[in-house]
């Protein structure tokens, strides 16, 4: 039976029964869940109309507000129950998750750590989201560490899905496909898995079995930079490099902070032999992160091709002081000693290290 064939047999039930305050939450919420969004509200409205106060009735048209999007309104009801004394863990849930949405990560992170410390058993969704906080913050160790604390045989798709990018962007592959793959078996459309493990394959060298989960993950969210961060990666490994490029500008539009995709998009405009282009795009990376020392070997490599001697071996030293391994500094270190390596070899090379640094985030 569909959701909506559900509402109208409950319906049926109430026009006799219409005081029956049970049946009116189970049609509120089989509405909610239909996206019947309107019954919903008749369903409050009507409950709310004789008890102003009821707190399950409010704490529903809190939900009905976060389902509208009208995420201000929820924050009152929420924020009122909560003032008002109640305790249940799905109200503080639900009330964090408003943080969240509006992108109050660290209030939303606040109200979530006691919440976890105390339920995370009876309510793993709020772990799952905890993971997802601490990555955008950047605390993607923190959000691993916690969430292998707190799996719960009940976790679902979403939280092993968000743990499983996290992990990814932690560098900790093999986790992080244990997890992907996890989340892929409980839902196969489960989207930063199919994010996750298609990078992990990247990194592998399998572009044919990445791009296959990467291009479902795209046509279900076309708007995820992180997706299109990956198919550019893809298409780079592949040796298009008009896709790869198309595919990671839209990307840096999508998620301007992602260090790793700016990174991608320099290389794949070195290959390209517009300089001048990839030397503005890894001081964009820079910009972000001056700490990496992959963005310091970028800007060394372009300007030791472009002769500019000096300055390649300034923000040569950079990158080694950073990293006495960079992959980056190497290269400008064979272009300065008239030593550099096969182009096409080192399109490879760079590709695949590339692919193993989705996530390097500001």
């Amino acid at each position: 039976m569909n959701t909506q064939t559900n509402v109208q047999r409950l319906l049926g039930y109430l026009a006799g029964d219409a005081d029956n305050l049970a049946l009116r939450g189970d049609i509120f919420q089989a509405a909610l869940e239909g996206g019947d969004l309107d019954e919903a509200q008749r369903q409050a409205t009507w409950v709310l109309g004789r008890d102003p106060v009821s707190h399950a009735w409010r704490h529903r048209l809190a939900m009905l507000d976060i389902a509208r999007g009208e995420l201000d309104e929820a924050a009152l009801l929420l924020q009122g129950l909560i003032d008002e004394g109640q305790g249940d863990p799905v109200i503080a849930y639900n009330r964090a998750y408003v943080d969240f949405a509006r992108g109050a990560l660290e209030p939303a992170v606040a109200r979530l750590e006691p919440l976890v410390q105390a339920h995370a058993a009876a309510l793993p969704r709020a772990v799952g989201l905890l993971v997802q906080c601490l990555h955008r913050l950047g605390r993607v160790d923190d959000a691993v560490a916690m969430f292998r604390q707190h799996v719960a045989a009940d976790s679902g798709a979403t939280d092993y899905g968000a743990a499983a990018l996290a992990a990814l962007d932690a560098s900790q592959a093999s986790l992080a496909m244990r997890w992907a793959d996890r989340a892929l078996a409980l839902d196969a459309r489960q989207h930063d898995a199919a994010v996750t493990k298609g990078t992990l394959l990247l990194g592998q060298g399998d572009v044919a079995g990445a791009m296959a989960l990467l291009a479902g993950a795209l046509e279900r969210h076309p708007q995820d930079g992180r997706t299109w961060s990956a198919i550019g990666t893809a298409e780079l490994m592949a040796g298009r490099l008009a896709a790869a490029r198309e595919a990671l500008v839209r990307a840096t539009q999508l998620m301007p902070a992602h260090v790793g995709t700016w990174q991608a998009l320099g290389w794949c405009q070195v290959f390209e032999r517009d300089l001048v282009a990839a030397l503005k795009v890894f001081e964009t990376a820079l910009a972000l992160d001056r700490n990496f020392a992959e963005s310091h070997g970028s800007v060394a490599t372009v300007l030791a091709m472009q002769g500019r001697r000096e300055e390649a071996e300034e923000a040569l030293r950079r990158a080694q002081k950073l990293d006495a391994n960079s992959l980056a500094a190497r290269y400008a270190q064979a272009v300065l000693s008239g030593e550099a390596a096969d182009p096409v070899r080192f399109q490879q090379l760079v590709s695949s290290a590339l692919a193993m640094q989705r996530g390097r985030l500001p």
